[in-house]
């Protein structure tokens, strides 16, 4: 059975809990992808062989429910691991930014944004050491005032 609580620091969750996270988010990730129109291929090979099939038209109510979903179960598995989300998501956010040097971006062949030279990705380790043995909600706060983010 997973534990409930979060460790009030960075910490591996057990199996069990490793298992209900990774169940609930390719849940939540599933029924995104079905409300965007799309089913996943029944031969998945990993991610970057994922293969989509049309079902049906998009339905936005449920695209947005989808998303929430998936972002709310995201959310628990990143204070599961004794982490807090908003300075992750600050420091993710940063780096997507710097893939747009001088506002302009450039895209592959499926639309996706592509990494300039010298693109330097999200620091977690770094953010970890500032909020490591916080509490994860003063954790949250102190890293955005620092950063400027409120």
């Amino acid at each position: 059975m997973p534990t409930s609580r979060f460790p009030p620091s960075p910490a591996q969750p057990d199996e069990a809990t490793r298992r209900l996270r990774a169940e609930l988010i390719l849940e939540e990730a599933l029924e995104t992808i079905y409300a965007l129109g799309f089913e996943v291929d029944t031969d998945f090979e990993g991610p970057d062989r994922l293969k989509l099939h049309g079902h049906c038209p998009t339905i936005l109510k449920d695209v947005i429910d989808g998303c929430c979903d998936t972002i709310y179960v995201c959310i628990g598995t990143m204070l599961s691991c004794g982490v807090p989300d908003l300075p992750h998501l600050a420091e993710v956010c940063e780096a997507n930014d710097r893939k747009f040097p001088g506002g302009q971006a450039t895209f592959s062949p499926s639309g996706k944004f592509l990494k300039p030279p010298g693109w330097i990705g999200p620091d977690h380790a770094k953010v970890i050491k500032e909020t490591n043995g916080l509490n994860l909600r003063v954790a949250q706060e102190i890293i955005l005032r620092h950063r400027g983010g409120r």
